[in-house]
């Protein structure tokens, strides 16, 4: 059995869930467990010796190994994200974080059987730091699949945004995480100055950083926001827009070594590009 064990559903993570596509297609049993919201679920669920645990959260690894004290004999690590790298290294706040999730990240390579990286950069700088994971550690680059059938999503959806968008307007997007590190803001900003050219914007995507109020005091009706939206419906978006946006800093690890599941969706729907000169799009 493999257990993939994800603080949130294991379904909404783009590469866990062509992980999941994999043991499908390959008729292996699997069950997924969302530590945020079921913890007693995972609390109590038995595992055996040859069960296989998958996360790429190391808070997650830390439960399994206290909890599930036998489970690091087959745990399998994807290291997605550069913990300990993802915030700059400056204010006391910042500090204790990134000390934390550089000891979770620690502890959890120590005992992880399989590490995961996504692409060599990585790889290569935590062998760096911990020479000894050379020999247990693998590369899995980001890819992600077109595997969500349209017809999956709901007429209603499709009703919604043909309607939004049923003018000949030259569409861009941004689907994903919405904070102040993603520039979205400054994308607001200029959309809103062209409130009268052929330019129109959506945006999708768990809302950390109160978009519906900013979108209030702009006055282009084509700066569109949608919501958190799912894999059927993100993909479904994608069929009807012409360019995606994306922003990545350069000043810290995670993302100057990324390899980002959303540029190879962008590539997949013939989508063209508009981002700054990241280090990801620069190769």
């Amino acid at each position: 059995m493999f257990y993939i064990i994800n603080r949130g559903n294991p379904n909404n993570h783009r590469v866990l869930n062509n992980i999941i596509l994999y043991l499908k297609g390959e008729n292996k049993s699997y069950c997924l467990l969302d530590i945020k919201n079921s913890f007693l679920k995972f609390f109590f669920t038995k595992l055996n010796k040859n069960d296989f645990i998958i996360t790429p959260d190391p808070f997650v690894s830390l439960c399994c190994f206290i909890l599930k004290p036998l489970s690091y004999r087959n745990f399998i690590y994807f290291s997605f994200e550069m913990y300990g790298y993802t915030k700059p290294n400056s204010g006391i706040k910042n500090k204790v974080i990134n000390f934390i999730w550089n000891i979770l990240q620690f502890c959890t390579i120590l005992i992880a059987e399989k590490i995961v990286f996504s692409n060599e950069l990585r790889r290569n700088f935590y062998i760096g730091k911990y020479p000894w994971i050379k020999n247990k550690s693998y590369i899995l680059e980001n890819y992600c699949t077109k595997h969500t059938s349209l017809s999956e999503v709901s007429q209603e959806f499709k009703n919604k945004l043909d309607s939004l968008i049923n003018n000949k307007k030259t569409w861009v997007s941004y689907a994903g995480s919405i904070h102040p590190g993603r520039d979205i803001h400054v994308l607001i900003n200029a959309f809103d100055k062209a409130k009268n050219s052929n330019l129109g914007l959506i945006i999708a995507g768990k809302d950390e950083l109160g978009i519906e109020a900013i979108l209030k005091e702009k006055s282009n009706p084509d700066i569109i926001y949608l919501g958190n939206l799912s894999f059927q419906e993100m993909n479904y978006l994608y069929t009807k827009i012409n360019f995606g946006f994306m922003d990545y800093s350069n000043d810290y690890l995670n993302t100057k070594y990324a390899a980002p599941v959303k540029i190879y969706e962008y590539l997949q729907y013939n989508l063209g590009i508009i981002c700054n000169m990241n280090y990801a799009v620069q190769g």
